[in-house]
C-alpha cells in the first residue's frame, strides 16, 4: 500500500512538472507572439509614416523647385544689375581717356563686350536653372523607387 501510495505521489508531481513545463513553454511562446506583432505592427506604423512623409515632400517639391528658381532668377538680375553699373562706369571713363574720334569704335567694342558678358550670364542661368531640375529629378525618381531614408 506504501508502495502504491509512493508511486502514485511520484506520478502526480511528475505531472505537474509537466504541466508546469507546458505553462511555462506556452508563455513563452506567448511572449514571443506577443513580441512579433508588437515589432511587425512598429514596422508598419514606421512605414506608413515615411510614405506620408514621402507624399508631403512629394507635393513640397513644386514650391520649392519654384523658389529655388525664383532665387537663381534673383541672382541673374542681381549679376546683370552689376554687369551694367561696371559697363557703365567702363564706358564713361573710356570716353573720358579716349580721343573724341575714336569714341565710336571704344563704344562699339564696349557693347560688344557687354553683350558677351550679358550671354554668358544668361547661358549660366539657364545652365543653373537645369541642373536644379536635373538633381531634382533624379531625388524625385529615388522617392519614387522606394529609396526611404529615415533621414530625409
Amino acid at each position: 500500500m506504501l508502495i502504491r501510495h509512493d508511486e502514485s505521489t511520484q506520478e502526480l508531481e511528475h505531472r505537474q512538472l509537466k504541466t508546469l513545463q507546458k505553462l511555462r513553454m506556452d508563455l513563452i511562446r506567448l511572449q514571443h507572439q506577443t513580441e512579433l506583432e508588437n515589432q511587425i505592427e512598429y514596422n508598419n506604423r514606421r512605414e506608413r509614416e515615411l510614405r506620408r512623409k514621402h507624399v508631403l515632400e512629394l507635393r513640397q517639391q513644386p514650391k520649392n523647385l519654384k523658389a529655388m528658381e525664383l532665387q537663381i532668377k534673383k541672382q541673374f538680375q542681381d549679376a546683370c544689375k552689376v554687369q551694367t553699373r561696371q559697363y557703365k562706369a567702363l564706358r564713361h571713363h573710356q570716353m573720358e581717356v579716349t580721343p573724341k574720334s575714336e569714341h565710336k569704335v571704344v563704344l562699339k567694342a564696349l557693347k560688344e563686350e557687354q553683350t558677351r558678358k550679358l550671354a554668358i550670364l544668361a547661358e549660366q542661368y539657364e545652365q543653373s536653372i537645369n541642373e536644379m531640375m536635373a538633381s531634382q529629378a533624379v531625388s524625385c525618381l529615388k522617392m519614387e523607387d522606394g529609396c526611404y531614408d529615415e533621414d530625409s
